[in-house]
């Protein structure tokens, strides 16, 4: 499939919500990450998310393409990578806003196909003081050939690493994640879909769910000091069932981070810079 078409139209689109932090979207989060208490980062991905009615919802069951994002015909979708600075803290009961801009869009031939990158920077508020400024890539690609062997990323030994901790994925915190942030993609939650369609062995556990995860880790790794900025990129998807180790270090004044899978290949790696709490 040739992705060649001009999406320049597209950029500079922008989208506004706006949604109450409440105590169940906190109690939320935690329970899925088995915290006691307090605010976990990744709060903004519970908020402000695009509710489209039923009839907008494309094939693979997020909002049609076309209306805020491009009309990408690659089939594969994917979070790409994300960066995000820290501005200050949101409290429930606080109204959250979200500014969206799509940023920038740029197409590739890569060893895999088709790519097209679309980026969309997001700035929240809370009660109109700056929150998050979060910087969003997502990959559109195309559905490999039938057989083909998924790529191999890089090795990474976890004894490279000071602070490790293991995760076991399975499908409710799949389901549970889904329904919390309100995200329809059907390589979630659809084993008929995502094996027949996307051709992928099994469900897809959430960049964003990984993500949190690593950050969060990050952030309990120091008593007084939080994170000023939290980048990461995805280099390969990882299927339920799997069990995942969370990897950080101390990198000259932050910390390097990266998830791996099973066979101790990097599927996420990131960075984060720290603040005094």
């Amino acid at each position: 499939m040739s992705e060649n078409r001009d999406y320049a139209e597209w950029l500079g689109n922008r989208q506004h919500r706006e949604e109450v932090l409440t105590g169940i979207h906190v109690d939320s989060l935690n329970a899925l990450l088995d915290r006691d208490g307090g605010l976990p980062l990744g709060l903004q991905w519970l908020l402000c998310q695009d509710r489209v009615p039923q009839s907008r919802i494309g094939p693979d069951g997020h909002p049609r393409r076309g209306e805020f994002l491009p009309p990408v015909s690659l089939p594969r979708r994917m979070w790409a990578a994300g960066d995000i600075r820290f501005e200050s803290s949101a409290v429930p009961g606080e109204m959250v806003s979200r500014s969206s801009t799509v940023a920038d869009i740029t197409s590739k031939r890569g060893a895999s196909g088709d790519l097209v990158f679309v980026r969309v920077d997001h700035d929240y508020t809370a009660a109109d003081r700056a929150w998050l400024r979060e910087r969003h890539t997502i990959v559109y690609r195309e559905t490999p050939a039938a057989g083909a062997s998924p790529a191999k990323t890089a090795a990474v030994s976890a004894d490279d690493f000071t602070w490790r901790r293991d995760i076991n994925t399975d499908t409710v915190q799949l389901f549970r994640y889904s329904a919390m942030t309100f995200n329809g993609h059907r390589i979630h939650y659809d084993q008929r879909y995502v094996t027949e369609v996307e051709g992928y062995p099994g469900l897809v556990v959430h960049g964003p769910l990984m993500a949190t995860w690593l950050m969060n880790f990050a952030d309990g790794l120091f008593e007084d000091s939080t994170l000023a900025r939290f980048s990461f990129r995805v280099n390969a998807p990882v299927f339920v069932d799997e069990t995942i180790t969370l990897l950080a270090r101390e990198d000259g004044d932050g910390l390097a981070l990266a998830v791996i899978n099973e066979g101790a290949e990097r599927v996420i790696g990131g960075v984060a810079e720290l603040k005094p709490r």
